[in-house]
């Protein structure tokens, strides 16, 4: 097991080439008519690259490969064509002939820079000399059809794919990416500050902004570094005359720099929560390394978590709460239960992850110390409006499963989000030392935890999917139409097979686990990040 699982690691983490003309994929099973439709994955995609200067550039972590855009059409006949393009072909270009990456990125220095050269490209980018372009910055995190605020460029003809004009493709920084929902090609660049001048100077923000499913309202945050740090909360309208208007819901000033990947949204509120990723020296070493790792602190036991409560609609901080120090990546969901306020999040008891996702740590898992697996914790912010001004109410744990059900890339019923919900559904860990991300897609019944002892740690019921020597990509749930049942619906994961060398699109019964079908592809399909479906008209 050691030796494949290894292997299906490295497999997943080369290069691989972009396929811009559609190829029909090999389907076994029987694809539900009803299943028509696209779905977007995005992730790193180029791993190496030769330069002019007789070295190869090499990213130092997974989250700064250079991003791949992939397409999985799923005809109404049960075909499955897919695509895939570059998401920084000039970015590549630049690599190649400067030996320098220029992008904003995660962990990845490079050691021919000298010291003047970083200055003079951060001064150059500070003044606008040399301008952020859409097809040499790495945007690959993410991706938002019609995301609010923003268009496609009058210099492109324009696509269309189920009504989807644009798509957005979103980082953890003020650096966006509009793409051609037809052929993925970069139509160009685009900023949250493009939306509002309020929004200027902002360096970072969460890759997941949150979206009413009902309204199609946009929340999010960016954090400005300098001599006047702090988060600034923001609205986007999501429809109506005001779609696109912004409304700044709250500057926060009180809260310590944080690389923050993702936030919470209920029906009342738009909830920062600040774990414990702290950037040290407000952030003076991010403009000169252009990387967030370099700047992330020592992990602070005594650091607590802090959330903040914001009014989605009139704006301000209604209420403040703290709880023991912990990382995070993804929220779950979020809800309003009366005057309380409901968390699931994937938590962590310390930040080490972000070292385990090193590529020589992913590679080489058995000689890298294991860091600790995130799980489902449930956190009560109870009598949010009885809050006193200037006090930290404390966060309850309500729950927190075993390690034994860890889970990320969390996803629900997209009818559920930021509201009561009971399923959820993410890619897991089953095996032993050697499995980093996951072998295992995991379905959780989040109303039956099966609290173990002092009500604070569970293992939580579950359903599993797993297959030998595979490796699931995140699960995109997609509920079937007419369906009255929370679980009534398919999942879709992309798996690297490390059996065939190739991948294949998997189609599981979301109320079984069982698998349906799968389309299987005659390449690799390098480990990802995120996707979004967006359902045809039948």
């Amino acid at each position: 097991m050691s030796k494949t699982f290894r292997a299906t690691i490295s497999h997943g983490l080369n290069n691989v080439a972009e396929q811009p003309d559609p190829i029909k994929l090999h389907v076994h099973g029987q694809i539900p008519p009803w299943l028509s439709g696209v779905l977007y994955r995005t992730g790193p995609g180029t791993f190496s690259i030769p330069t002019k200067h007789g070295y190869e550039w090499k990213p130092v972590h997974w989250f700064d490969g250079l991003g791949l855009n992939h397409k999985f059409d799923i005809k109404p006949n049960g075909e499955v064509w897919y695509m895939s393009r570059k998401a920084c072909p000039q970015g590549e270009q630049s690599i190649a002939e400067t030996g320098i990456n220029l992008n904003f990125s995660f962990d990845t220095s490079d050691p021919c820079e000298t010291y003047f050269q970083k200055f003079t490209t951060f001064f150059k980018r500070a003044v606008g000399i040399t301008p952020y372009r859409a097809e040499a910055d790495n945007v690959s995190v993410t991706l938002t059809p019609n995301m609010p605020g923003f268009a496609v460029p009058s210099s492109h003809t324009g696509n269309k794919v189920n009504a989807v004009e644009y798509i957005v493709a979103k980082t953890d920084a003020d650096l966006l990416s509009i793409l051609d929902p037809e052929t993925l090609d970069v139509l160009g660049p685009a900023h949250y500050k493009d939306l509002d001048p309020a929004l200027e100077g902002g360096t970072l923000a969460s890759a997941h902004a949150c979206t009413d499913p009902i309204n199609g309202d946009l929340f999010n945050h960016v954090y400005k570094f300098g001599p006047s740090p702090g988060y600034t909360a923001f609205r986007v309208r999501g429809k109506g005359p005001d779609r696109g208007k912004v409304a700044v819901l709250a500057n926060i000033t009180d809260a310590p720099p944080a690389y923050l990947h993702s936030c919470c949204l209920t029906q009342k509120y738009f909830i920062l929560c600040v774990w414990q990723a702290d950037i040290k020296w407000n952030g003076v070493t991010i403009p000169f390394h252009r990387n967030i790792m370099a700047a992330i602190a020592d992990w602070d036991p005594q650091r607590e978590a802090l959330f903040y409560v914001i009014d989605r609609e009139a704006g301000g901080v209604v209420a403040k709460y703290k709880t023991d120090p912990y990382f995070c990546f993804h929220t779950i969901n979020a809800w309003d239960e009366g005057e309380d306020v409901i968390i699931d999040l994937t938590a962590y008891d310390d930040h080490s992850i972000l070292y385990t996702l090193k590529l020589d740590n992913m590679r080489f898992p058995l000689e890298y110390p294991k860091a600790s697996k995130g799980s489902p914790k449930r956190f009560l912010l109870s009598k949010v409006s009885s809050i006193p001004n200037g006090t930290i109410g404390p966060a309850k744990t309500v729950f927190y499963c075993a390690k034994t059900k860890a889970m990320e890339l969390p996803t629900v019923h997209p009818a559920k989000y930021h509201r009561k919900y009971r399923y959820c559904y993410g890619v897991s860990i089953g095996g032993g030392p050697e499995v980093v991300i996951s072998d295992q897609i995991l379905k959780l019944d989040m109303d039956h935890p099966q609290i173990e002892s002092e009500e604070i740690r569970g293992n939580g019921s579950g359903q599993v999917w797993r297959e030998e020597g595979c490796v699931p990509g995140e699960p995109i749930f997609v509920p079937r139409p007419g369906g009255t049942e929370e679980d009534d619906g398919v999942v879709l994961t992309v798996v690297l097979d490390s059996t065939l060398l190739r991948s294949k699109l998997v189609i599981l019964d979301a109320r079984t686990m069982e698998e349906i079908a799968r389309a299987e592809m005659n390449t690799i399909f390098p480990l990802g990040f995120h996707g979004t479906f967006v359902k045809s008209a039948l």
